[in-house]
């Protein structure tokens, strides 16, 4: 498949986790390798531990997404306003994106949702409840 842009990326995942596993980890050092434009929420969880990982990874292909005047959580990254509601923001994100990276633990509602926004595109990453 040929891209007139840059490859972009959804990163989404469960406000619940408190480190990234391995396979995570690994997906995301082969996003950077195709040097992909990530784009990803303001939340706790998911969201900032990938910025975090992308930070110290000095990777800065990144928009970050939030609603209201600034994001809740930003390593440093550009960022991206968008109004209206976090379901609007994800849907937004997930419509500019090629394809999406879901790291889902406890079953999280919007990160299944974002699943469903991106039918055949989203390789999905389950982490089991006492991973820790």
């Amino acid at each position: 498949m040929m891209y007139n842009q840059r490859l972009k990326v959804v990163i989404s995942g469960s406000r619940s986790l408190k480190r990234l596993p391995p396979e995570a980890i690994a997906t995301i050092q082969r996003i950077i390798q195709l040097n992909a434009i990530i784009l990803i929420g303001d939340c706790y969880g998911t969201d900032f531990l990938v910025q975090t990982y992308l930070k110290q990874a000095d990777y800065h292909q990144v928009k970050v997404f939030h609603i209201g005047k600034s994001p809740r959580n930003n390593a440093g990254f550009a960022t991206v306003q968008i109004k209206g509601s976090y379901s609007e923001r994800d849907r937004i994100m997930c419509s500019q994106a090629d394809f999406g990276l879901a790291i889902i633990q406890n079953n999280s509602p919007g990160t299944l949702k974002n699943i469903q926004r991106m039918p055949h595109r989203v390789k999905v990453i389950r982490v089991p409840v006492n991973f820790s």
